[in-house]
């Protein structure tokens, strides 16, 4: 079983959404049903009070740009290939410096 959650900003605005294999208890994590999930909810503002999805103006929607994220596994990778050309290049700051 497979259970869907908005992600919420310290504004309460929906910066991301997640399907994840296993419950969350986050306070920032907000729990979708499939449907919700399948929506369009980024930038809109959850609302704790009534536990509803508020959307926004739609001037701000379109203004709205999520910050793209890495997941750690491409981290990883960018940082191993960094590594890889740091090490590689040694030998010829070497030889410059002689």
């Amino acid at each position: 079983m497979n259970f869907f959650y908005a992600q919420l900003n310290e504004n309460f605005v929906v910066e991301g959404v997640s399907e994840l294999g296993g419950e969350n208890n986050l306070p920032n994590m907000i729990r979708l049903t499939e449907e919700q999930y399948a929506s369009r909810l980024l930038g809109w503002t959850y609302s704790p009070k009534t536990k509803a999805f508020i959307p926004p103006p739609e001037s701000s929607f379109e203004d709205f740009v999520p910050e793209p994220q890495l997941d750690d596994v491409t981290m990883g990778i960018i940082a191993d290939k960094v590594v890889e050309k740091l090490v590689s290049a040694i030998p010829q700051l070497t030889s410059i410096q002689q």
